[in-house]
């Protein structure tokens, strides 16, 4: 699997990173909701894994993390182990 190309945009065409960035979470999230429930959990894990493997060679006192909403990465599992070894926090959403 590859990463999508950026709807709406061509090669060389200038735009802002915000502008990039919505796109290109746009389309990751609509390429993620084409897949299985089995592939995307196998998913979840492997990103899990990278970010581990990330976290050990950096000196972290405490870590934000996310709930997932719509289709984005459910990383449960590897905030139950993460919260082992270094606290985690949660942003507060206000109406």
């Amino acid at each position: 699997m590859s990463l999508p190309s950026v709807p709406g945009t061509r090669h060389g065409e200038p735009s802002t990173a915000i502008e990039n960035k919505k796109k290109l979470r746009r389309a990751l999230l609509d390429l993620r909701k084409q897949l299985t429930d089995e592939d995307r959990a196998c998913f979840d894990r492997k990103i899990g894994r990278q970010v581990a493997c990330y976290l050990e060679s950096h000196d972290f006192k405490s870590l934000g993390v996310y709930l997932p909403i719509r289709n984005e990465p459910h990383l449960y599992d590897f905030y139950t182990e993460l919260a082992k070894h270094v606290p985690l926090s949660l942003p507060v959403t206000r109406e």
